[in-house]
């Protein structure tokens, strides 16, 4: 039975909150490159670059490599954005002409920020440091959309594993002269949780690379026994090579 049915009633009301704001730098980002791309390609002298995309000789695969921020960046009322990378392959599924492919994409993402807080063994008030860490994996698929100009937009959906960690630490602290100690909370919280990921795109070809922009949405149900917000949102930008 598939699982479809049931996990879409749980995430919708999640991700509909976010989805908006997140993925209307991207399609504002389609529409100005399409406006911009079509008088650029018709300048183009006559050749393959500037031939129409269906025109253009096709790739079976390619790696990326992509690097952004997080739209919502916000952990444990957190508002540092921090920054996100995203590394892998993607394969067209099918023939030369399929709008269909597969990705394998490493995530990363990394914020921090100081805060003030008490010890718990009463110390304080001291200058706290979090540093708060995601990475792990994702399998997507990726459906192209009909080209708009020059711009090939695209949507996909998948899903992964991330681990989740975060480490507190003070500064040096002196207690005298030629003494401080630093205090570090140990273990670090870390939590490994299943990632379902959705999200908009558009690529334009230019020469043997493909610039990208991406928006996605990254929920992360195990979270929440961490006390750790359960929804990302990375923006990013990269190339296809």
């Amino acid at each position: 039975m598939s699982r479809a049915p049931v996990l879409a009633p749980v995430l919708a009301p999640v991700l509909a909150p976010v989805l908006a704001p997140v993925l209307a730098p991207v399609l504002a980002a389609v529409t100005l490159v399409t406006l911009l791309g079509a008088p650029v390609r018709a300048q183009s002298s006559a050749g393959p670059d500037s031939a129409p995309p269906s025109a253009r000789p096709h790739r079976a695969g390619a790696f990326f490599l992509a690097a952004g921020t997080d739209a919502l960046g916000k952990d444990f009322g957190d508002a540092a954005p921090g920054f996100a990378a995203q590394a892998g392959y993607e394969r067209r599924i099918g023939g030369p002409r399929s709008p269909l492919a597969l990705r394998v994409a490493g995530d990363y993402w990394r914020a921090g920020r100081t805060f003030t807080g008490d010890l718990r063994d009463g110390q304080g008030p001291l200058d706290v440091r979090r540093t708060t860490t995601l990475v792990g994996g994702s399998v997507l698929g990726v459906v192209r959309l009909p080209a708009l100009g020059a711009v090939r937009p695209y949507a996909l959906a998948g899903v992964g594993v991330q681990q989740y960690a975060n480490r507190n630490e003070t500064d040096w602290v002196p207690h005298g002269p030629n003494t401080a100690s630093k205090v570090v909370y140990l273990p670090p919280v870390r939590v490994n949780t299943v990632s379902y990921t959705g999200g908009l795109g558009a690529s334009a070809r230019f020469g043997a690379v493909t610039p990208f922009i991406e928006g996605r949405i990254l929920v992360l149900p195990g979270l929440g026994s961490a006390g750790a917000q359960q929804v990302r949102a990375p923006l990013s930008v990269g190339l296809r090579f």
